[in-house]
């Protein structure tokens, strides 16, 4: 699924100076921001979230374009703070992912990133039975 979203979803080049080919200094500038987060999200992201309307949980997997998506995507570092949210990282390649979760809780939201030029939001997962919102 992520090959099909990036082939199909990534946006317009920034500028070098708006575009850290690193991803720590990325992530900085997108965790601090909501203009960040928006500069830096394909223009289409998959989404899946845990459904527990049935029987049992079951992943509902969709595509959100941009203008869809509620800002800001991640929580910044305040709500983070806020609500006890531990951030980590693993990075291979041209490929990222940050988890945000929250000890002794089913919190769990997965950002994968993908850099094709600038680095990009192209999914979000979120594992949570209660998602915490920004």
């Amino acid at each position: 699924m992520l090959g099909m979203i990036v082939a199909m979803t990534i946006g317009a080049a920034a500028t070098p100076q708006a575009c850290p080919l690193d991803f720590d200094p990325f992530l900085e500038q997108f965790a601090a921001s909501a203009e960040a987060q928006r500069a830096a999200v394909a223009q289409a992201v998959g989404t899946s979230r845990v459904d527990l309307a049935g029987p049992e949980p079951r992943s509902i997997r969709r595509r959100a374009d941009v203008a869809d998506l509620q800002f800001p995507v991640m929580p910044l570092a305040e709500a983070r703070r806020r609500e006890g949210l531990v951030l980590t990282t693993r990075k291979s390649g041209p490929r990222a992912i940050v988890t945000l979760s929250k000890p002794d809780t089913d919190h769990l939201v997965e950002y994968r990133f993908l850099r094709v030029g600038c680095w990009r939001l192209v999914e979000i997962n979120d594992r949570s039975l209660q998602p915490i919102r920004p």
